[in-house]
């Protein structure tokens, strides 16, 4: 009995953490929108910058990503294809060596989170 009420407020400690870091997410994004709108050209160039470094430090979890392919029964090639990028970048994605990119210019990486995201997993919040 006390190890069910234990772990359930575990489960609800873990619950309100995860609205509290989402509350603070929306806030910070936010905080950039406004900051993005009201600066100069130069100063939103820098900005974007800075986020595009952030984003690549985020926790892109590779594996998930490959396991969604493989559970819609794709190839890197197939996929490749679906989304007109290489299997050498799918490649380098699920293997770790770089990970996907938000970045406007970066539309390999966009193409592959945007389809993430379709499938249910949104790592980069786009």
């Amino acid at each position: 009995m006390f190890k069910m009420e234990l772990t359930d407020k575990i489960d609800q400690a873990k619950t309100d953490l995860e609205k509290a870091r989402k509350n603070l997410l929306e806030s910070y994004l936010g905080n950039i929108k406004e900051g993005y709108t009201n600066s100069s050209e130069e100063s939103r160039e820098d900005l974007l910058n800075n986020l595009e470094i952030l984003i690549k430090k985020m926790n892109f979890d590779r594996g998930k990503a490959r396991q969604i392919r493989l559970g819609n029964n794709l190839s890197v090639t197939d996929l490749g294809r679906e989304l007109d990028i290489s299997r050498q970048l799918i490649h380098q994605y699920e293997g770790g060596v770089i990970r996907p990119s938000t970045n406007l210019k970066a539309t390999g990486g966009r193409k592959y989170l945007l389809w993430l995201k379709e499938q249910g997993y949104n790592p980069c919040n786009i």
